[in-house]
């Protein structure tokens, strides 16, 4: 299978940073950035739990995907949502192959090795660690702007707030 990989990013800027992060990490291990989905065989969604409609859209978008999975795509929910719905994501949306918060980011590419060997369904939802995606190789689009980590995760509970539910406690 070619190494092509398309990502739409939903929701807030700590996830635009984190694709920027994802972008750089799968490149440097040989894959490729398409401009589109149709031209991908692997779909990335990173998405967004603060913002309802970004989960909404998210969910919009796999079902307009999903006849595609049988074309030898591999469809991947990234970030906040996949943090918190887990594998409940693979009830809604069969064809995803791929669930994996932001805390196991570093493992992204073993993640990709195991769908290779053709493991159906992956999962990166461990919230136990102490790593951040510190990485050498973001891609940044813009070399005008860029975006810089000060803490990834919350120790907090505040009531209103998911953060320490989907990114983790502080690290």
């Amino acid at each position: 299978m070619e190494k092509k990989f398309y990502i739409e990013t939903f929701g807030c800027q700590m996830n635009a940073h984190d694709s920027e992060k994802v972008v750089g990490t799968l490149l440097q291990q040989g894959y490729a950035q398409v401009d589109s989905a149709d031209e991908a065989n692997y779909v990335f969604y990173n998405t967004c739990s603060i913002r309802d409609k970004a989960e909404q859209k998210v969910f919009h978008r796999l079902d307009q995907f999903k006849r595609a999975a049988g074309k030898g795509k591999v469809f991947a929910v990234i970030g906040c949502v996949a943090q918190q719905e887990g594998e409940k994501i693979f009830d809604k949306a069969p064809h995803v192959s791929l669930v994996a918060g932001s805390a196991s980011y570093t493992r992204l590419p073993e993640m990709l090795v195991q769908l290779e060997a053709g493991n159906r369904r992956v999962t990166g939802l461990s919230l136990a660690t102490d790593e951040t995606f510190d990485t050498p190789f973001t891609r940044r689009d813009n070399p005008h702007r860029a975006y810089i980590t000060i803490i990834e995760g919350c120790d907090k509970q505040c009531a209103y707030c998911v953060v320490p539910f989907t990114r983790g406690p502080e690290r």
